[in-house]
C-alpha cells in the first residue's frame, strides 16, 4: 500500500525502470521545493522495489514518514489535497504504521484522505466511517431497468429483486448474464424469461459469474482463468507467455466488450485489471488446484523473464505466485529473497510471514532451512523478542552443514549479541569465543566482525583495555580484509572506549578515522552517529564551540535525510550546551524543538528527556513555578518508562527549582537525587548530586554538612572530565568555607576556590555561572 502512494505521489507506474523513477521522483521534488540528498532517495526507491538503500530499518520507517509528509505538506501549500486509498483491509502492518502517523497530521490541513475496505478492518485514527448500503427498492428498480435497456415483465422483475437483495454489483452482473445466455429476450419492449424463472435466475453473485465465465468462448474461457491467477491487475507481457496464442489480443478485447476486465494503460506495459474482484475470485476457483498450482510458478517465471534486470523490484510479487505454486525449491529462495527485503524496510510482521513460509517449503533444502531460521532469528532480535531469536538461532546452527565454519561463526556472533542484550555476559562471552576460535584461516572479515562485538562486552564491563587491544585487532583484520564498514564500526568502538578512559584526546582521533570512512562509504547514518559522539566528547571537555560544530554538522545530516529521531538528538545536545553556558533563550527553543520533534513519533524516553531540559531552563530563566510543573512530569514520565538512567538529574533540578521558596522540600529533593545516583552506582551523577545538597544545606545553614557534601564532591568530580560541574563545586565550597568560624582554617581556601572556578568558567564560555560567581 506504502508503494502505491508513492507512486501516485511521483508519478511512476509500477512497470517503470528505475531510471525513470529516479527521474520521477526528481521531478517531483524540485516541483515541490524538497531537499532529498541521495540516501533518501535511493530509500524512497528501496520501498518501492527497487535496489536496497542500505538504511537502518528503524531510521527508515522514520525517514519515509518525515519525507511524505514534507511532500503532503508542500502540496496542500498549493492547494487541496484528496488522498484516496483502497482495500484496506488488506493493509501489511508496516504501512498501517506509517499511514496511522501520517494520518495523525491531516487533521488541521486541507487535505481529505478516504480510505476503502471491508466492514470487518477497523481504521488505528480518528475517521468518519460511511457505510456503504445496499440499493432500496426503487433503486433496483431503477437500475435493473438502466442495465437492461428497457421495461421488464413483472415476474421477472420480482425474481432478481429478491435474489438481488439490494446488490448493485449482482444485478449488474445478472442482467449481463441473462442477456449474454438467451434466458431473457426483448418482446414489444419488455424483457420477459424463455425459461423457468427458478431456472433462469441464480441464487448468489458467484453463480452469476461463473454462469457468465463458463459461456464464455474457449479462447476467452482460458484467457480470464489465467489473468486470475496473475492477479487483480495484470500484463499482457505476462499472459503472453502463460497462455500463448494468436488471438489473445482479440480475446481480451472480447473480456473488455462483456464486462469482465477493463484497460488500465499502455506504457511501459499494455495492462488490464478485473472490473470487480468477485470476477476475479470467481475465475480463480473455476480451476483445478493443480492447475492453479502450476500457472503459479509459470506467472512468477513469466515475470522474471519479462524484468530479467529488474527482478528485485517484483520479488514480492514473484514470491507470491511461487509461494501458491507446485515447486518447493523456488519458493523457498522467493520467499527468503521477499524476507529479507521486508526485513530491511522494517516490515517486522511480513518478514517474519515470508520466512516462516519458507521454512515450510524448505523441509529437503536444509541451506534454506538455515536461511529461514536465521532470517526468523534476525528479525525477532531486532523487535526485541529474545527468546524467539535465540531459539532461531539454535535451530538454524542445529540444521547447518557441519563443515560450515563461516556460518557457524556468523550465528554464533548473532546469538552472542543477544546473549549479551538481555544481560547473559558470561554466556555471551562463551559464544563470541567459540564464534571466533571456529573460523578457518583467512576468514579476516568474518573474525574482524566478531571481535568488534567481544570488544564492546570487554568495554561495557569496564575493561577498557582487553576492548583497545580487540578492537584494534578488528581494525586490522577489516583492513586485510577491505571491509571498511566493519573498520568503521571499529574505530567508532575505540573512541568510546577512549572516551570512557577518560582519554579524550585518543577518543576524538578515533572519531575521526571512523567519520572518514563513513563519508568514504557514503553512510550518513554513520556520520551523523559519529559526529553527535564528537560532540559529547567535546561537551564534557568543555570544548563548548567544537562540541556546538559537531552537534550542529549532525543536526545537518538528519534534517537532510528527515530523521525526526535523530533531528530531536541533535536538537536537545545543542539545548544542553546552549544550557550549560548560561544561552536560556536559544536552549528553550532548542529543547522546544526536541520535545516536538520527539512527539510527533511517539518516542517516549526523548519527550521526558527535553521536558526536562525545558524544566531546568525554566528554572534558571526565574520561573521557577513553570520549571516545577515541567520537572514534576517529566519525573512522573521517567517513571512510566521505569527508567533511572535520568532520574537523580530531574530530582537534582527540582531541588534547585524549590530552593530560593522552600528549603525544606530543596532538601528532600536533593537527598533524593543522591539516593538514586548511588543506587544506579553512577559516580559522576553521585558528585552532582552531592553539589547539589550542599548548596541546599548551605542555604538551610547547615554549614558543616554542606562543607562535608561538597568536599566529597569535589574529590569525586576531580575524577570526572565534567569540568563545569567541578566549577560550580568549587564555588559553592567556597562560600560554605566563608561561613565556617572565623578561626577555622579553611577559610583562607575560599579564595583560591574562587579563582579556580573562574578561570574554569572562563575557559568554558560559561557566562550565566560566571555572572553568578563574581555576584558573590
Amino acid at each position: 500500500m506504502l508503494a502505491s502512494l508513492l507512486r501516485g505521489a511521483f508519478g511512476i507506474r509500477q512497470a517503470d525502470p528505475e531510471s525513470v523513477a529516479r527521474a520521477g521522483i526528481d521531478a517531483r521534488v524540485r516541483e515541490l521545493g524538497l531537499d532529498l540528498d541521495d540516501a533518501t532517495v535511493r530509500l524512497l526507491l528501496d520501498v518501492l522495489g527497487y535496489a536496497a538503500a542500505g538504511f537502518d530499518p528503524q531510521a527508515s520507517r522514520r525517514v519515509l514518514l518525515e519525507v511524505i509528509r514534507n511532500v503532503i505538506r508542500r502540496q496542500v501549500a498549493r492547494g487541496p489535497l484528496l488522498i484516496v486509498t483502497e482495500d484496506l483491509h488488506w493493509i501489511d502492518s508496516a504501512s498501517q504504521a506509517v499511514l496511522a502517523g501520517l494520518v495523525a497530521d491531516l487533521a488541521p490541513l486541507p487535505c481529505l484522505f478516504v480510505a476503502t475496505a471491508r466492514p470487518e478492518w477497523q481504521p488505528p485514527w480518528p475517521s468518519t466511517r460511511i457505510d456503504l448500503l445496499t440499493l432500496d427498492e426503487t433503486e433496483s428498480r431503477q437500475l435493473v431497468a438502466q442495465s437492461l435497456g428497457g421495461a421488464v415483465e413483472p415476474s421477472l422483475l420480482e425474481t432478481m429483486l429478491l435474489k438481488s437483495g439490494g446488490n448493485a454489483f449482482y444485478i449488474e452482473q445478472l442482467a449481463r448474464s441473462l442477456r449474454e445466455s438467451g434466458a431473457i429476450a426483448e418482446d414489444d419492449g419488455i424483457w420477459v424469461a424463455r425459461r423457468s424463472l427458478a431456472m433462469v435466475v441464480p441464487d448468489t453473485v458467484h453463480e452469476v459469474l461463473g454462469a457468465r465465465i463458463d459461456s464464455l468462448g474457449a479462447g476467452p474461457g482460458r484467457v480470464v482463468r489465467a489473468a486470475a491467477v496473475v492477479g487483480r491487475s495484470f500484463w499482457s507481457g505476462v499472459l503472453e507467455r502463460i497462455v500463448p496464442g494468436p488471438t489473445l489480443a482479440t480475446d481480451l478485447d472480447h473480456l473488455v466488450d462483456h464486462g469482465f476486465v477493463e484497460r488500465r494503460g499502455t506504457y511501459p506495459e499494455v495492462t488490464h485489471a478485473f472490473r470487480h474482484a468477485l470476477i476475479q475470485e470467481v475465475a480463480y476457483l473455476k480451476q483445478l488446484q493443480s492447475q492453479r498450482r502450476r500457472l503459479h510458478v509459470r506467472v512468477a517465471d513469466a515475470i522474471l523473464d519479462l524484468f530479467a534486470d529488474r527482478a528485485d523490484e517484483y520479488v514480492d510479487i514473484v514470491a507470491y505466485h511461487y509461494a501458491r505454486g507446485d515447486d518447493d525449491a523456488r519458493a523457498a529462495a522467493a520467499l527468503l529473497r521477499a524476507g529479507q527485503r521486508a526485513q530491511r524496510l522494517y516490515a517486522i510482521d511480513e518478514a517474519l510471514s515470508y520466512f516462516r513460509s519458507a521454512l515450510e517449503r524448505s523441509a529437503k533444502d536444509p541451506a534454506a532451512t538455515v536461511s529461514a531460521w536465521e532470517g526468523i532469528a534476525d528479525v525477532e532480535g531486532f523487535a526485541g523478542h529474545y527468546d524467539e531469536a535465540t531459539t532461531g538461532y539454535r535451530q538454524a546452527l542445529t540444521a547447518l552443514d557441519a563443515a560450515d565454519d563461516r556460518g557457524r561463526s556468523r550465528l554464533l556472533r548473532k546469538l552472542g549479541v543477544v546473549q549479551q542484550i538481555t544481560g547473559d555476559t558470561p554466556e555471551a562471552l562463551r559464544t563470541l569465543a567459540e564464534a571466533r576460535d571456529v573460523l578457518p584461516a583467512g576468514a579476516d572479515r568474518e573474525l574482524a566482525l566478531v571481535l568488534l562485538e567481544l570488544g564492546q562486552v570487554y568495554w561495557q564491563q569496564g575493561s577498557y583495555e582487553h576492548s583497545r587491544e580487540t578492537l584494534l585487532e578488528a581494525v586490522q583484520r577489516a583492513e586485510r580484509a577491505g571491509g571498511d564498514d566493519a573498520r568503521a564500526d571499529a574505530y567508532k568502538h575505540l573512541g568510546t572506549v577512549a572516551s570512557l578512559s577518560g582519554d579524550t584526546a585518543t577518543a576524538i582521533d578515533y572519531y575521526g578515522r571512523s567519520l572518514q570512512l563513513y563519508e568514504a562509504r557514503g553512510d550518513v547514518s554513520g556520520q551523523a552517529n559519529v559526529l553527535n559522539n564528537i560532540g559529547i566528547v567535546h561537551r564534557k571537555q568543555g570544548h563548548y564551540p567544537q562540541a556546538l560544530d559537531a552537534h550542529a554538522k549532525a543536526l545537518a545530516i538528519r534534517e537532510r535525510i528527515g530523521d525526526p529521531l535523530g533531528i530531536g538528538t541533535s536538537r536537545n545536545n545543542l539545548a544542553q550546551i546552549e544550557l550549560a553556558r548560561g544561552a536560556l533563550d536559544e536552549a528553550e527553543a532548542d529543547f522546544a524543538a526536541a520535545l516536538e520533534r520527539w512527539s510527533s513519533i511517539g518516542y517516549a524516553v526523548g519527550v521526558a528527556l527535553a521536558r526536562t531540559g525545558l524544566g531546568i531552563t525554566a528554572v534558571r530563566r526565574q520561573d521557577a513555578e513553570a520549571g516545577r510543573e515541567a520537572l514534576q512530569r517529566a519525573l512522573e514520565e521517567w517513571g512510566q518508562l521505569e527508567s533511572r538512567t535520568y532520574q537523580s538529574e530531574t530530582e537534582r533540578y527540582l531541588a534547585e527549582a524549590f530552593l530560593s521558596t522552600d528549603a525544606t522540600r530543596a532538601l528532600d529533593w536533593a537527598q533524593r537525587a543522591l539516593a538514586t545516583a548511588r543506587a544506579v552506582q553512577a559516580l559522576e551523577q553521585e558528585g552532582i548530586a552531592l553539589q547539589v545538597l550542599g548548596t541546599v544545606q548551605a542555604t538551610r545553614g547547615e554549614t558543616v554538612d554542606s562543607v562535608t557534601a561538597l568536599e566529597r564532591s569535589r574529590e569525586i568530580l576531580r575524577g570526572t572530565s565534567e569540568r563545569q560541574e567541578l566549577a560550580r563545586t568549587l564555588a559553592a565550597l567556597a562560600r560554605s568555607y566563608l561561613a565556617l568560624p572565623p578561626g577555622d582554617s579553611r577559610r583562607s581556601e575560599a579564595k583560591p576556590l574562587v579563582a579556580e572556578a573562574q578561570t574554569i568558567f572562563r575557559d568554558l564560555g560559561a557566562e550565566l555561572d560566571l555572572r553568578r560567581l563574581e555576584a558573590g
